[in-house]
């Protein structure tokens, strides 16, 4: 039986996802929203909706659920084996696996990256079937995740960027994502050191509640995620951005303060895009959304072979 691996980083302000299998590539980038869905919603006005049927229940995910639902639900843990994350998982599945089996290597951040974590994700999803209709192509799938790993996001994130070089000076990754920025440290070979890594409470939603607070003032209501898709209020949320780079400037301060023989800071995560940081200091990458997703499939590759 073909068997596919899927590399899963299920974020707190989006799932991405991504997959290679028998030469093609599986992409996905949704919204961690879910809620219940309803009828009359005419699908072909949406770019890239999903809505499946779960149990004889229909749930929308993604912007769709974020525009359209009356009662939906963010991805407000860090945990990967709640209600939302197994939803977000079957959603993940819905958009990438083009076989009945399959293998996930899921990203955790640093502080989750422990044995216990590990037990509760296997003991969890390993050897359990998914059974779900897409209402919009009409089409039923059934999914066994035959094996199931993790990962910490930012090993991954690293792997992908070095291309499987190992660093022969320190080396050091940030990782903005939607509620923390992720600040690791690496000595030459991939040696995480953790004195000097750490987190910090900042990221989108941080930006996104500044320009909610400030329509709420001329009488505009707005939830965190409509102001994360909307670029209506790109001026308001410039502020909230040049917060989070005084924030990690001053870590990195006190933190790295051998930042000068370092060989690269990488920046990486949706929210780096918007952020500017000194190109001098920082090694911006490329699709910086994806580069943990993709490291996770490497990642899987390797462990599951």
């Amino acid at each position: 039986m073909e068997k596919q691996i899927i590399g899963l980083d299920m974020g707190r302000g989006y799932c991405k996802v991504f997959s290679i299998f028998n030469g093609e590539t599986l992409i996905s980038v949704f919204n961690s929203v879910y809620g219940n869905g309803r009828s009359g919603i005419d699908y072909n006005a949406w770019k890239d909706p999903i809505a499946l049927k779960i149990d004889n229940d229909l749930f929308f995910f993604g912007e769709l659920a974020v525009k359209e639902c009356m009662n939906k639900t963010a991805n407000i843990k860090d945990e990967k084996t709640t209600e939302i994350a197994e939803k977000l998982l079957i959603a993940s599945l819905s958009r990438v696996a083009r076989t009945k089996n399959v293998k996930i290597m899921l990203g955790v951040p640093n502080r989750l990256f422990n044995k216990r974590t590990r037990t509760e994700v296997i003991e969890k999803y390993k050897g359990k079937t998914y059974k779900f209709k897409d209402v919009v192509s009409g089409e039923t799938k059934e999914v066994y995740i035959s094996d199931i790993d993790i990962m910490r996001e930012s090993d991954s994130a690293l792997l992908y960027l070095e291309r499987g070089q190992v660093n022969k000076k320190p080396v050091g990754l940030i990782s903005v994502g939607y509620r923390t920025t992720e600040i690791s440290y690496y000595d030459p070979y991939f040696q995480f050191i953790d004195l000097r890594s750490t987190s910090i409470a900042s990221g989108q939603r941080d930006v996104n509640e500044e320009v909610r607070r400030k329509l709420e003032k001329e009488r505009i209501y707005k939830d965190s995620a409509e102001i994360d898709l909307s670029h209506n209020y790109d001026d308001k949320k410039s502020l909230g951005y040049s917060m989070i780079e005084n924030k990690i400037e001053e870590e990195l301060d006190g933190l790295w303060t051998n930042i000068s023989e370092m060989d690269k800071v990488y920046i990486c995560g949706g929210t780096s895009i918007n952020l500017k940081l000194d190109p001098k200091v920082f090694t911006r990458v490329s699709d910086p959304q994806l580069a943990t997703a993709k490291g996770l499939h490497l990642l899987g590759v390797k462990r599951f072979a």
